[in-house]
This record gives structure tokens, C-alpha cells and sequence, in this order.
């Protein structure tokens, strides 16, 4: 509940879906949620990029 409309509406969404969706949920304060099968997949940080060189790509960042 204290997590806000969209992050409980996509965790809901792709819960109701299982196997159909990927859903990228982005909060107005920054944090980036990406869901899938009712399940957070990516841990609580914020995407803000401050290193020199290129953002890293969606498969990196994920995984770190």
C-alpha cells in the first residue's frame, strides 16, 4: 500500500497476467520498477547516471 498507485497497479497488472507482460513502472520521484509475473524484478535504486561515459543498457542495469 505505501508504495504508491503505479508501482501497486503494475505489480497487480502483470500478477493478473502471468506470462504476458513486462511492465516498466517509472514514479514521479525517479525510482524505475519493472515487473513481471506479479514479482518486482529489479532492486529499489534510483537510475539517476552519474559516471563518465554511456548510461548502462536496460539488461546491465537489471542485473546489477
Amino acid at each position: 500500500r505505501s508504495r504508491g498507485a503505479r508501482f501497486n497497479a503494475s505489480l497487480r497488472f502483470s500478477a493478473a497476467h502471468p506470462g504476458r507482460f513486462l511492465l516498466i513502472s517509472v514514479s514521479e520521484d525517479g525510482p524505475l520498477s519493472v515487473f513481471e509475473n506479479g514479482v518486482q524484478l529489479n532492486r529499489q535504486r534510483s537510475y539517476a547516471h552519474d559516471a563518465e561515459g554511456p548510461p548502462p543498457t536496460l539488461t546491465d542495469w537489471l542485473e546489477a
